[in-house]
């Protein structure tokens, strides 16, 4: 998802054999998350962010500016219906995903590309990050997403609040999303800074 495994997990990823017609059936719990989806994680477990008091922070301008969930939701809401991939290879086909356009979104709380042509992302686990440039915005046209099949994010994929880039591996899709910077150079993410290509759309990666 949105937090590609550690080391310390890769144990976890399942096997050709556990896949059937695309989607994983894992044994015993998935965390909550829908079936299919094999939840990872960089910091061992899950943040427990309220929506009562989680704040969307959009800085990186003069003014920064903080959106509850029901003020983003008032900007308009989109449905994407898209086959996830995971970087580690299995996929869910299908799944559909709700929330608001980031780059309207963008657009209309001040944005301006030529200025500030990447964003960076930042999640609520305090150690994953994320960036996209303008021209990656413009082409996937990503989603502040909050609802997965109709329901709300289960917590292991990133309530209440994450990214969701279609046509890009899962990593790219930071969960927990807490803060996004704007900003006139880019800074790797999480990932990258690992060796994972930073333009991930599918088929970009084939393996180490």
């Amino acid at each position: 998802m949105g937090a590609v495994a550690t080391a310390s997990v890769l144990e976890a990823v399942p096997s050709v054999l556990t896949m059937v017609s695309g989607r994983v059936f894992q044994k015993g719990s998935n965390n909550g998350a829908l079936p299919g989806f094999v939840p990872y994680t960089v910091v061992g477990g899950y943040p427990n962010i309220a929506l009562k008091t989680w704040r969307l922070t959009v800085d990186g301008i003069p003014n920064p500016q903080h959106f509850t969930m029901e003020q983003l939701v008032a900007f308009g809401v989109e449905r994407r219906h898209i086959n996830f991939q995971c970087v580690t290879g299995w996929a869910v086909d299908g799944v559909e995903f709700t929330g608001i356009d980031l780059a309207e979104f963008l657009s209309a709380v001040g944005w301006k590309p030529v200025d500030h042509p990447w964003l960076l992302f930042y999640s609520g686990d305090g150690v994953y990050t994320e960036s996209l440039s303008a021209e990656q915005i413009s082409q996937y046209r990503p989603l502040l997403a909050y609802q997965i099949d109709s329901r709300p994010l289960p917590q292991s994929q990133g309530y209440p609040l994450r990214l969701l880039v279609p046509g890009m591996y899962g990593y790219k899709s930071i969960k927990w999303l807490v803060r996004i910077e704007l900003a006139n150079h880019d800074v790797l993410g999480f990932w990258e800074q690992r060796g994972y290509p930073e333009n991930a759309y599918l088929g970009s990666y084939m393996g180490v």
